[in-house]
């Protein structure tokens, strides 16, 4: 099942700031905190694992989504988990533990809540039939190019058929033949969709100490169907399922270390809040710990 799990913070010293690139720190203490949690196979499995990964996680977030400043008042991190077995276990790491830090600064766990799930199954029947899907890009969007299409390159521009063709990936991978995507699904993808509206810029992402940083595309995207008519109501409901699913799974490269974090459709989905209209998140708080 699809779930995003938000994890609030508060540092242990008023005023003090972490590094500007979290993503990297974050993935590695989601890992170390299963490991701690006594679940090592999985953290293990989980980084050993071939894209696209069953999880992503974004870095530390203001309420602006932007990474903590001095005017900030909130910090967060979220991690999308892809499968039903790795949410009870992702869950209860993160809950149990009380301390993080990143650089040279101290934080303690304030609310662990999950911010939204939904079964594949649910996805499907929410989805309508919609001719238009827009996304707001938080954290860079980049697409790499495959080993047979010569020197390895990074794409910054999130084209319709690869940011939705990235998701139609993740959906199945994860999936296998429990919920399949109506028929027609990637023929809209690789025919129908057109990029009708954008602001974007390029910016940098570090994704390893000592690597140089991906490029990626942050800012809004809007993508619609040309000759609408055309593509069956079964097949726009796969987009707009697939449109849903991003909240979860994020989109393009190296989603586990930060990258790729969307919102689609912002009139619609809220972080921090349930991607079913009326569902109350599930909240799992700690209280700050003096230390």
């Amino acid at each position: 099942m699809p779930a995003r799990i938000v994890v609030g913070l508060k540092p242990e010293s008023a005023g003090s700031l972490p590094p500007p690139q979290t993503g990297p720190a974050v993935s590695a203490a989601v890992l170390a905190s299963l490991r701690d949690g006594g679940y090592t196979e999985l953290a293990t499995a989980m980084h050993d694992a071939h894209p696209p990964k069953a999880y992503a996680v974004t870095p530390l977030l203001d309420e602006a989504h932007r990474a903590p400043g001095r005017a900030s008042e909130q910090v967060r991190f979220e991690v999308g988990v892809l499968r039903d077995e790795l949410m009870a276990p992702v869950l209860a790491a993160l809950t149990a533990r009380s301390r993080w830090e990143f650089g040279r600064t101290g934080y303690v766990t304030d609310t662990v809540f999950m911010g939204a799930a939904e079964p594949y199954p649910e996805l499907l029947a929410a989805a309508r039939p919609a001719t238009t899907w827009a996304f707001h890009l938080l954290t860079p969007v980049a697409f790499i190019t495959g080993g047979l299409q010569g020197a390895r390159r990074q794409q910054p521009l999130p084209d319709p058929e690869r940011l939705f063709g990235a998701l139609l990936s993740r959906w199945r991978a994860h999936t296998g033949d429990l919920s399949p995507l109506p028929d027609g699904t990637p023929e809209a993808i690789e025919g129908h969709l057109e990029i009708t509206d954008f602001e974007l810029r390029a910016t940098e992402h570090l994704i390893k100490a000592g690597v140089g940083p991906l490029r990626g595309a942050v800012g809004t995207v809007r993508y619609t169907l040309v000759q609408a008519s055309a593509v069956p109501a079964p097949a726009r409901c796969g987009l707009d399922a697939l449109a849903r699913f991003a909240l979860y799974a994020g989109v393009g490269n190296r989603t586990n270390v930060g990258m790729g974090y969307v919102l689609p459709d912002l009139s619609r989905v809220r972080p921090g809040t349930s991607g079913r209209p009326g569902a109350q998140p599930q909240t799992q708080r700690r209280e700050r710990q003096e230390r």
